[in-house]
């Protein structure tokens, strides 16, 4: 069975997929954002895809007792974020995962299901992960990737799942965000419709793919981009929300104009309900102190309260 997947949030075709299934489209485009950021981004005009936006000025805030570690990485939480009251038993299934031969630095969660309407087949793939070593590693992928009925049949197969996690320099030079530091923990995102009447979600029972290792190693850069608080509003009648970031490191990092930094909302008891990507519409410069701005559409979202973001920056 073939259908349409995606994971690299620097890939063009995962944008061209996200605003399809309005992860991050709608009335607001496909993405976009202040080119200039706000406080300490350069190099770009502003982005007149957010223009006409209006905000709430709604409150959010770190969300209390929970900490994540990660250099691109926060969980907030504050006002509704998108307009559809969830029917969670309807939209959400926990799902079995399946590593074969999984490598001693981590530690997988549960895995979660999402669907956008209680009837759509198409799914959200959320699944937690964690480094339980005592060192920084990167290029966490999975291979051999696939969904399986309860039979065992394959019903999607997808080359490789990588984690969203946080930013660091590989040996390469590459800037990578599928590393995780000692104890941190990130996410397999990945989101999947079929091509046909297969019902995808509603069969669906099992993750599995190989996650042996070896590991890379890295460096975290001396730059950083924070998430600090969300606001939520509207761009010409679709629910938004944009993500204000902070540098608090020493050094200077960019936000490229096809990075798509992966946002997982959670209800109030912490369990996955979704993702989203958010992106900026030209390549933010954000000096050491600097402040930069994210957005997104909502067009389909449920209404949850809570989101762990992860910022997706690069060199500048």
């Amino acid at each position: 069975m073939t259908g349409v997947g995606m994971r690299s949030p620097t890939s063009l075709a995962a944008a061209l997929l996200g605003a399809a299934l309005a992860i991050a489209g709608g009335a607001c485009g496909a993405g976009g954002g202040s080119g200039s950021g706000q406080g300490g981004g350069s190099g770009g005009a502003p982005d007149d895809e957010w223009s006409n936006c209006t905000w709430n000025g709604t409150t959010s805030a770190r969300t209390e007792g929970i900490t994540l570690t990660g250099n691109n990485s926060a969980d907030l939480s504050g006002a509704p974020l998108g307009s559809a009251a969830p029917d969670f038993a309807a939209q959400r299934k926990k799902i079995t995962v399946r590593v074969d031969n999984p490598a001693p630095e981590v530690s997988l969660g549960d895995g979660y299901l999402w669907r956008n309407t209680p009837t759509t087949e198409g799914a959200y793939l959320v699944i937690a992960v964690t480094n339980v070593s005592d060192h920084l590693i990167c290029s966490i992928i999975g291979g051999n990737y696939a969904w399986l009925d309860a039979g065992g049949t394959a019903l999607m197969t997808g080359d490789q799942i990588f984690v969203d996690g946080s930013v660091a320099v590989r040996q390469s030079g590459d800037f990578s965000d599928s590393c995780l530091g000692a104890g941190e923990k990130g996410y397999f995102t990945d989101v999947k419709v079929p091509a046909d009447s297969t019902a995808l979600f509603s069969t669906t029972e099992t993750v599995t793919f190989t996650l042996a290792g070896p590991f890379n190693s890295g460096t975290p850069p001396p730059g950083n981009l924070v998430p600090q608080a969300y606001d939520v509003g509207a761009c010409m009648g679709t629910p938004a929300v944009k993500v204000s970031l902070l540098n608090t490191g020493s050094g200077s990092v960019a936000l490229e104009k096809f990075s798509f930094s992966p946002v997982v909302l959670l209800d109030d008891g912490g369990v996955p309900a979704g993702w989203l990507y958010m992106q900026v519409g030209t390549k933010a410069t954000v000096a050491a102190g600097g402040a930069a701005t994210m957005y997104s559409s909502l067009s389909m979202e449920p209404s949850v309260r809570r989101m762990q973001v992860y910022v997706d920056f690069t060199e500048p």
